[in-house]
């Protein structure tokens, strides 16, 4: 569901944390495809103490439409590899903390 009435509805609730993916992310902040599913992220995380963003490795560096937020907006980001070494000098510098959870 999309749309002004699920903003509407995302925003009744508080949360301490906000678990958003998206389709890319560049040094401005993730990004996702579809506004409307941007929007609700953006919702969701304006009602939430923290913001983390799960997304496999090879979204760094791409880019969608829509931009989500800031870099600096997230308090985490989790990953399954570890990203080229310029990402995590962009990382540290938004203060976001870096989790990589590689599979067996």
């Amino acid at each position: 569901m999309f749309g002004e009435d699920t903003v509407e509805f995302v925003r009744r609730y508080n949360a301490d944390v906000a678990v958003i993916g998206a389709s890319g992310v560049t040094a401005d902040g993730p990004n996702d495809m579809i506004s409307g599913a941007a929007a609700i992220k953006r919702a969701m995380m304006s009602r939430s103490l923290s913001t983390v963003l799960v997304v496999s490795g090879e979204k760094f560096g791409r880019s969608s439409l829509n931009r989500i937020c800031a870099l600096s907006d997230i308090s985490d980001i989790v990953t399954d590899c570890e990203p080229q070494l310029e990402w995590r000098a962009v990382i540290e510098e938004a203060g976001t903390e870096l989790h990589v959870f590689a599979g067996n």
